[in-house]
């Protein structure tokens, strides 16, 4: 009884351009967490057209279009384009604090 009601809570019959705009206002991780509550927010959150709105609003355009070059030779989506450029920044980051540690 409980699931079939929050069943029909999810099922809110928005279309889908309508869910991809309430999508590109969350936080990238309230995103991904969104992906896991069924099967076709999931597919929506993959979509490549959300995650090339989020390259241009953390990322200046000159690096979303390097991105987009970038992944075209890798044949990689938007979202993973924009994970990997997160990792990078992670890792140039630890090590940039590491090199300071060690002055």
């Amino acid at each position: 009884r409980v699931v079939a009601y929050v069943q029909d809570l999810l099922d809110v019959r928005f279309s889908d351009e309508i869910w991809l705009r309430i999508f590109g206002y969350l936080p990238i991780k309230s995103l991904v967490q969104s992906s896991a509550v069924c099967t076709r927010w999931r597919q929506l959150t993959m979509d490549s057209a959300l995650w090339e709105s989020i390259c241009d609003k953390f990322y200046p355009r000159e690096l979303v279009e390097c991105l987009d070059k970038e992944g075209m030779k890798k044949d990689l989506g938007w979202r993973r384009m924009l994970q990997e450029t997160a990792e990078r920044n992670k890792r140039v980051s630890r090590s940039t604090k590491a090199l300071g540690k060690g002055k």
